[in-house]
């Protein structure tokens, strides 16, 4: 077991990608009431197996993570599988909202899309260089 990430040339692309992408988020102002709940919950790989078809061969590597004071080093890697959903047959598509609705919904977060309402990220220049 491994405990540092592969250095690879494609592993150095996506960290620089993350890091990146992540650090040009310009912050927004809110418009709706938060009321104190969670609006994302980001959930961290703690094992991954990486394949090199050319060198054929595959690495663990397997991660622990801290938040103040709480780590999960020593924890067992014991999770359970989720069971597939169950099939079911294609059915027809009903829409919840008139055609009027939905558009009306497009151009309100047309709207919200002016530069620098909601987003805006470098990461694409960064990576172009």
């Amino acid at each position: 077991m491994n405990s540092a990430p592969p250095r690879t040339a494609g592993w150095r692309w996506w960290a620089h990608l993350a890091t990146t992408f992540c650090s040009r988020f310009d912050p927004i102002s809110l418009q709706l009431p938060r009321d104190g709940h969670k609006d994302l919950h980001l959930l961290l790989c703690d094992d991954i197996y990486y394949m090199d078809r050319k060198k054929e061969r595959i690495e663990r590597f397997q991660y622990d993570f801290e938040r103040d004071g709480v780590s999960t080093r020593g924890l067992k890697r014991d999770g359970v599988p989720i069971p597939a959903a169950p099939k079911r047959e294609a059915g027809e598509i009903v829409s919840d909202h008139r055609p009027e609705e939905y558009m009306a919904g497009v151009e309100t977060v047309r709207g919200r899309h002016a530069p620098g309402r909601i987003l805006r990220s470098g990461a694409a220049a960064d990576l172009s260089s």
